[in-house]
């Protein structure tokens, strides 16, 4: 099974790909716009070769920017079980796919559903 866990907050998702990658699971991790601290080389004496990370793109473009969902595609293309936490289950939705299991962290549950758009 390939396994995507998609960004890294507080290193949670990088722990778990570890723990798939020693039970023989296949695990890309891609990463979101993560803070310096939360890439997994800060993390580590010695980053797992077992998992292969990708900086993704993602967060480069503008939410509803028709571009955006080919590249997810692309870059998700061939996993079949999908981990992740921020703003990785609207990221999927772009592409018709659902999260298998979310992490939450504390900002996707006391920040991001109170977001209010405004007509400016």
């Amino acid at each position: 099974m390939k396994v995507a866990c998609i960004g890294n907050m507080n290193h949670f998702l990088y722990n778990l790909g570890r723990y798939l990658a020693d039970n023989g699971f296949e695990v890309e991790m891609f990463l979101l716009n993560e803070f310096d601290h939360f890439v997994p080389s800060a993390d580590l004496y010695v980053v797992d070769v077992r998992i292969k990370i990708t900086q993704t793109t993602w967060t480069d473009f503008y939410f509803f920017d028709p571009k955006l969902p080919s590249i997810i595609q692309k870059d998700l293309n061939g996993h079949n079980f999908f981990i992740g936490c921020d703003w990785a289950p609207a990221l999927l939705g772009l592409i018709k796919k659902k999260l298998n299991v979310m992490i939450p962290y504390g900002g996707d549950i006391y920040y991001f559903p109170f977001y209010r758009f405004r007509d400016w």
